[in-house]
């Protein structure tokens, strides 16, 4: 059998690429002790092709909350709500504040890791402006946290 020890291990168990996927010759499943870095590794090897779509998507929308709250930086963020209650979050967090500094903060989302990942360094600059909002163990940028409420109601 073939081992995939190069792939972190999965964070739900169906991904069908990882170790605990596919029978590796653990007894029991591997609780993701891989990093972060190396889960967002493999997402942007799995999404390549829709990588870059995801990401011009992704500015396209920020671009628009930026039109429509007004939302110039951190330091001046409009008419943007400064806190927002999420029930179903990726996180325990229910209470996220909005982070009002520039910041290295990336949100906790996959996709967003994932394009994270890929920015090319003058993205990442420009990233550290993006409305994120930080919950007790999370952050989660404004598009995120936005879809999260969308899905709850």
């Amino acid at each position: 059998m073939k081992n995939f020890s190069n792939a972190a291990p999965c964070f739900s168990g169906e991904c069908g690429l990882c170790a605990n996927c596919c029978g590796n010759y653990q007894c029991s499943p591997v609780i993701a002790n891989g990093s972060a870095l190396e889960q967002n590794i493999d997402r942007s090897k799995m999404w390549k092709h829709k990588s870059e779509t995801m990401t011009q998507e992704y500015w396209k929308d920020l671009r628009l909350v930026y039109q429509k709250y007004n939302y110039a930086s951190p330091e001046e963020p409009g008419s943007l709500p400064r806190t927002l209650h999420v029930d179903n979050g990726p996180c325990t967090s229910k209470t996220y504040r909005l982070h009002q500094q520039k910041h290295e903060k990336v949100c906790h989302m996959p996709a967003c890791q994932m394009i994270h990942h890929d920015m090319h360094e003058h993205q990442r600059r420009i990233y550290q402006g993006v409305p994120v909002y930080v919950g007790t163990h999370c952050t989660l940028c404004y598009p995120c946290i936005r879809d999260l409420e969308r899905s709850h109601l």
